[in-house]
């Protein structure tokens, strides 16, 4: 018996297991992370319930932002436009890859509809300019204490929700989304159609 043997058949199994215990590890670690959950929930024109919580049908909650000047604005001060209201993160790699895309949406959208980016949980104002560029398509909001993320129940970034003129979520978009072809500019045509015959 060559003494050679029993360390060769063991490197053997070691090369086949490796490649798949690297396998196992890469799927678990890339289905765990949050940015890589899409979901969606439909635009609902039902009934309104008044609550604070930023679910279907109920009015999005007021909560102050800061605008780059750091004067204080407010979902109310959207002056009755529907509206698109996405949480964003310079760290955030979906956010990133699709900043340009949405900013080719919301440039397409008209004036009749209000496109507002918040960014949460950045070091600076100068890091989010660095990521975004300085002139944008949309209103670009800051939540620098995280209260206003908390009170939109904002667990996952990004985070997205169409509302009505009246302030009213009729949907969400919670991770990465395919702005370029997805319903969102529709949605908010239809919201805006029905905001005028209101």
């Amino acid at each position: 018996m060559n003494p050679k043997e029993p360390k060769e058949r063991k490197k053997s199994l070691l090369d086949l297991w490796r490649p798949l215990a690297l396998f196992i590890m890469a799927y678990v670690l890339l289905t765990s992370l949050p940015m890589s959950r899409h979901k969606t929930t439909d635009l609902d024109l039902g009934p309104v319930e008044n609550t604070s919580a930023p679910d279907l049908r109920h009015p999005a909650p007021n909560t102050a932002f800061k605008e780059a000047s750091g004067q204080t604005v407010q979902i109310s001060d959207l002056k009755g436009k529907p509206a698109i209201v996405r949480f964003w993160a310079p760290w955030c790699g979906v956010c990133l890859k699709e900043s340009k895309p949405f900013a080719r949406m919301a440039g397409q959208l008209p004036e009749s509809v209000a496109a507002v980016v918040v960014a949460v949980d950045y070091s600076s104002q100068e890091e989010v300019f660095r990521s975004l560029g300085q002139s944008h398509s949309y209103k670009l909001w800051f939540d620098p204490s995280g209260e206003a993320m908390q009170h939109w129940g904002v667990d996952a970034l990004p985070s997205s929700f169409l509302l009505d003129a009246s302030g009213v979520v009729r949907r969400k978009i919670i991770g990465g989304t395919d702005w370029l072809n997805s319903s969102v500019p529709a949605d908010l045509e239809r919201l805006t159609e029905l905001n005028q015959k209101n």
